[in-house]
């Protein structure tokens, strides 16, 4: 139980900080929702003192309980909403004097919040905790890490004219070994990804990280600055590399040192190839790999698809295992996304209002997976269906963590049969 002793005195430190910021007693927050109010009052306020008629921090919390309801589809419907529901927003001291915030109230925060901020201060807050939660029961030795662009479908009409304006897309770092999506950002179109890609990833030190991506992401100098920092990668290969998808069919065809294995309804051939392979030039590449996929087999068409990847990995079984999990950011943040806060209904134009709204979902997706890890849900999604009522009950689950009698029941009694290996 070391490793939860060490972590419990890294929490109990920042949140002794916190208390005494605030010169306020655990009791007093304990179980309630003035411990995240205090959280979100570090957020920086952009407004006009003399202006303002309402909290940041109420305003934040209110949008985020919105947001984990699947509620907040655009500025006009969640100012309704919050009117249809006032008296529960006044319970919880989230409204005061009777005014419930208009929908240029909640557009022009968004807007003009810095998102990077509430990242800083909550998302790798949550997310740090989770994943020091998640290592202490994890075997893994390696973390997968896809990087993906996720198209917001309701941002793409025109502001004040008529010419035509395309979807935004938003570039989503997600760490399916942790289930927690660690980077969002809104780009203007599909190519800008390859280079925000580039600058997030030469940003960490990726030791022991694999990072898997679509073929759009199969560039040569992604792959060098992952090799050189230390990391690994699996990349699709499709037309947009051609000369490198003809060369892969050829040798893996005419190769007589194929591995073949079969994993989760896939078929992989791999070729490892040779420390003397020069090809184009990929940084690290070390194996070529054609799958079959299954999936499908129980359907009319598409019985099988076919596709190809370039890794630098040469162990087929962690190979196969990172091609599988790839899908994850779809099956598992794409759509859960959409699910759980109908991202794709959002009717958002702004650039800045898009990220802060990308934001708050990672922070809403924190919370289901945290208390997912500590109640033994199989998923998120279970999570959200119990919670859906009342999100407000989740920081019940969470703030419990604060006091160190209770975290280490939580420890004992939540993740029993959770075995470190």
């Amino acid at each position: 139980m070391n490793n939860g002793i060490t972590l419990l005195k890294e929490l109990n430190s920042s949140v002794s900080l916190l208390i005494q910021e605030k010169d306020i007693s655990f009791d007093s927050f304990k179980r309630d929702i003035r411990f995240f109010l205090h959280l979100l009052d570090k957020i920086p306020d952009f407004r006009d003192k003399k202006l303002i008629d309402y909290s940041l921090s109420n305003l934040l919390l209110i949008s985020l309980i919105l947001i984990m309801k699947g509620e907040f589809k655009s500025f006009s419907y969640a100012s309704q909403y919050i009117s249809v529901y006032k008296q529960d927003f006044i319970k919880m001291g989230l409204i005061i004097n009777d005014k419930v915030p208009s929908h240029d109230t909640l557009r022009r925060m968004f807007m003009l919040l810095d998102a990077n901020s509430i990242k800083e201060i909550i998302i790798n807050n949550l997310n740090s905790f989770l994943t020091k939660i998640l290592n202490n029961y994890s075997s893994s030795k390696k973390e997968l890490i896809s990087i993906d662009g996720k198209e917001f479908k309701g941002s793409g009409r025109s502001i004040n004219s008529k010419k035509k304006m395309n979807n935004k897309n938003v570039l989503n770092v997600y760490n399916s070994s942790k289930e927690i999506c660690i980077y969002s950002n809104p780009l203007d179109d599909k190519e800008s990804e390859i280079k925000e890609a580039q600058e997030i990833l030469n940003k960490y030190n990726l030791k022991n990280i694999v990072v898997t991506g679509d073929a759009l992401h199969c560039q040569k100098r992604t792959c060098e600055i992952i090799v050189n920092k230390k990391g690994d990668y699996v990349f699709t290969v499709k037309e947009n590399q051609s000369a490198l998808l003809e060369e892969m069919k050829t040798r893996i065809v005419n190769s007589k040192s194929i591995i073949s294995k079969s994993y989760n309804d896939c078929d992989y051939s791999i070729l490892l190839l040779p420390s003397t392979y020069k090809g184009l030039e990929f940084a690290g590449q070390k194996a070529f790999i054609k799958m079959i996929s299954n999936k499908r087999k129980n359907q009319n068409i598409n019985k099988q698809t076919e596709r190809y990847f370039l890794s630098s990995i040469k162990d087929p079984q962690l190979i196969v295992e990172a091609i599988d999990n790839r899908w994850k950011i779809e099956n598992d943040l794409h759509k859960t996304k959409d699910e759980f806060f109908v991202e794709d209904n959002y009717k958002f134009t702004d650039k800045n209002a898009i990220k802060v709204m990308a934001a708050l979902n990672n922070i809403a997706y924190s919370f289901f997976r945290i208390t997912a890890s500590f109640l033994q849900e199989k998923t998120p999604t279970i999570t959200k269906i119990k919670f859906n009522k009342d999100p407000m009950e989740i920081l019940e689950k969470i703030t419990p963590l604060l006091n160190s009698r209770e975290f280490n029941k939580l420890l004992n009694d939540n993740l029993k049969g959770k075995k470190s290996k």
